[in-house]
């Protein structure tokens, strides 16, 4: 069931367009990561989306904060350059970039 709306949730988010995501889109990309019992799985699938994210100008304080709550701490140090604690401002500002200024913060 939960291997099921993983797959969905991907092939549905395969289908998009860059311009067609937004901070909401990766923020329930993460959370959906939550339904692989699969460290690997979850550790690439998290990666891939954050990198994607970033790269697209994506990053909300909402995204982070479902990355905080799926990713193991290594991944979060190694995806947000070695920080535990993150804010959406210590953050490279064309990670954010295309996020509404009343959006950026959770």
């Amino acid at each position: 069931e939960k291997r099921t709306a993983l797959k969905i949730a991907l092939l549905c988010y395969d289908g998009l367009q860059p311009a067609q995501t937004n901070h909401f889109i990766y923020g329930a990309m993460v959370k959906v990561c939550r339904l692989t019992s699969n460290k690997d799985e979850k550790n690439r699938l998290l990666k891939m989306l954050v990198d994607r994210c970033c790269q697209l100008g994506h990053l909300s304080d909402a995204v982070l904060k479902q990355l905080r709550h799926v990713a193991p701490d290594y991944l979060w140090r190694d995806l947000l350059g070695g920080r535990n604690y993150v804010r959406l401002n210590d953050l490279p500002a064309d990670w954010h970039r295309n996020v509404p200024e009343g959006k950026r913060n959770a």
